[in-house]
């Protein structure tokens, strides 16, 4: 499975944004 993301930084804190795919799959913590 390939999700598209933005990594993002903050104030010493890095962070990534991404959005649930299409069909609504559900994402395995050891896919993260």
């Amino acid at each position: 499975m390939r999700i598209d993301f933005t990594k993002m930084h903050g104030v010493g804190n890095d962070f990534v944004v991404f959005d649930a795919p299409a069909d609504q799959s559900v994402l395995r913590p050891e896919l993260l």
